[in-house]
């Protein structure tokens, strides 16, 4: 058997040969970039929507806290599909596109808005965008892949 390009007893691992390459066939990996991004798209808007949440007379800012989770949590996961390294900033392009246009271009013919132009709800607002984008940043920055020819240390 050695003319047929495999050693004379080599075995061949139980459910067939082992993938060699890192990443999903790309229908699969289409999908799941589309998914991530719909998901990031959806957040930015629910997150903006959770804007004026009050308990009591206090602002309740947990849409920033939310903010933090799925802009960290939603680049990891982009990263674990293994594709093209650019792809890893578009949960937060989405996300940031959701918050803002959700924010600036939709109201109602009663006048209703979603982000008021003054008070604490504008603030809260502000903080959504500052520390949610500041945490997609980091998001992006660490899991993105070391450039060609550095190898990421044990710690990092």
């Amino acid at each position: 058997m050695t003319g047929m390009g495999r050693e004379q007893g080599a075995l061949e691992p139980i459910g067939g040969p082992v993938r060699t390459e890192e990443s999903l066939p790309s229908a699969l990996l289409v999908l799941g970039v589309v998914i991530i991004s719909v998901c990031a798209l959806i957040g930015g808007i629910f997150e903006t929507l959770l804007v004026p949440i009050y308990i009591g007379s206090a602002v309740a800012p947990i849409t920033v806290a939310i903010a933090v989770i799925g802009n960290l949590v939603l680049p990891r996961l982009m990263a674990n599909l293994r594709p093209p390294a650019w792809t890893i900033a578009l949960p937060a392009l989405w996300w940031l596109l959701g918050v803002v246009s959700f924010a600036v271009f939709f109201s109602r013919p009663e006048g209703d808005i979603v982000i008021p132009g003054a008070g604490t709800d504008l603030y809260v607002w502000l903080a959504l965008l500052v520390v949610g984008g500041g945490a997609a940043a980091v998001g992006i920055s660490r899991n993105l892949p070391p450039p060609p020819g550095r190898v990421r240390g044990p710690g990092r």
